[in-house]
C-alpha cells in the first residue's frame, strides 16, 4: 500500500519487487510475525546452543578486565611512538 497525493493505492506485487521499491525509496517494510514465523528457512547443519554460547561469553567475561584492552592500545602506542622517532631520527 503507497500513499498518493493523500489517499492509499494498493499495488499487487511479487515480493521481490516490492522489497526493491521499498528499499529504493528508503521506506520501511512491515511484516507480522506470524507471517516471518510461517515463512522462515530452517537451515540445516550445525545446530546452535545459545546456552552454550551464553556460557562461554559468561566465562569470557569473568576473565577479562579492562587493563586487557587497554595494555594492548598501550603496547600498539608505544610501538608507534618508536617508529616515529626513528623516522625523526633518520631525517
Amino acid at each position: 500500500t503507497l500513499m498518493q497525493n493523500g489517499s492509499e493505492v494498493e499495488i499487487d506485487s511479487r515480493s521481490s519487487d516490492a522489497i526493491a521499491v521499498a528499499v529504493r525509496a528508503q521506506a520501511p517494510i512491515y511484516a507480522a510475525d506470524e507471517v516471518i514465523e510461517e515463512s522462515a528457512i530452517e537451515m540445516e547443519g550445525d545446530e546452535v546452543n545459545e546456552e552454550e554460547i551464553v556460557d562461554q561469553f559468561k566465562r569470557f567475561l569473568d576473565e577479562v578486565s579492562a587493563e586487557d584492552f587497554v595494555e594492548a592500545e598501550v603496547e600498539g602506542d608505544v610501538e608507534d611512538a618508536a617508529a616515529e622517532e626513528e623516522e625523526e631520527e633518520d631525517r
